[in-house]
């Protein structure tokens, strides 16, 4: 549990420094949200919360990979990587967003790259668990269904994010839930307690944590799609 908090605190601490940065960046492009009718904002704000989600998300990947109980366990090394990687691309697609608006279809085909490089590198769906069975994936609807889950989720929390704090914050309480779910049930079944579940989770709680000082109304950043989607 003590290397958990950590990976929370790297997370929470590195997307709160550099939140700043990321603002002052998102500016000098004109990476802003412009004022609509529909909106609660009076005036511009940057986007690129994002950019800070992802400095935080690596940073207490990369650590947690490196922990002696976190990282002795190869099957969750190989699981942070390949989050790793796949949001950096699904961020650095949702900074292009924020600066020049992509059209749909360009959105979605770096969803689905994301999503890709995550299954392909074995975080997937093996089993479906019902009440009275356990429906076993063969390869290709594992991967099928994985995808279409990272999608939705993608987009879910995309179209969701339209008020101060609002993503951030729903996601942030589902995630401690997951957290808690993942944790606990595992030290129910006796099982090993370091998972990619229980890791990514907390690191996603960290990531809202840190970024929601600066997104609560009145909201000096947005995280635009680089944070909505990631």
């Amino acid at each position: 549990m003590r290397e958990y908090l950590l990976v929370l605190l790297i997370a929470a601490g590195v997307t709160y420094i550099t939140a700043s940065l990321a603002r002052r960046v998102a500016l000098r492009f004109n990476a802003v949200a412009l004022v609509r009718d529909r909106d609660v904002h009076t005036k511009p704000v940057p986007y690129f919360g994002g950019a800070a989600m992802l400095a935080g998300v690596m940073a207490a990947l990369v650590v947690a990979t490196n922990l002696p109980w976190l990282g002795g366990f190869e099957l969750v090394q190989r699981d942070a990587w390949a989050v790793l990687w796949s949001s950096a691309v699904i961020c650095g697609v949702g900074l292009l967003d924020d600066m020049f608006e992509l059209g749909a279809a360009a959105k979605l085909s770096g969803q689905v790259l994301a999503a890709g490089i995550v299954v392909l590198n074995g975080v997937k769906f093996y089993w479906i668990p019902l009440p009275d069975r356990i429906i076993a994936l063969d390869n290709v609807a594992a991967i099928a269904l994985a995808v279409f889950v990272i999608l939705f989720c993608v987009n879910a929390i995309n179209l969701v994010d339209g008020l101060d704090g609002l993503a951030a914050g729903v996601v942030g309480i589902g995630a401690s839930a997951f957290f808690v779910y993942a944790y606990l049930l595992s030290a129910e079944q006796e099982l090993v307690r370091a998972t990619t579940s229980s890791l990514l989770t907390v690191a996603l709680v960290g990531l809202c944590l840190g970024f929601l000082p600066h997104n609560v109304h009145r909201a000096r950043m947005f995280m635009g799609d680089s944070g909505s989607m990631l």
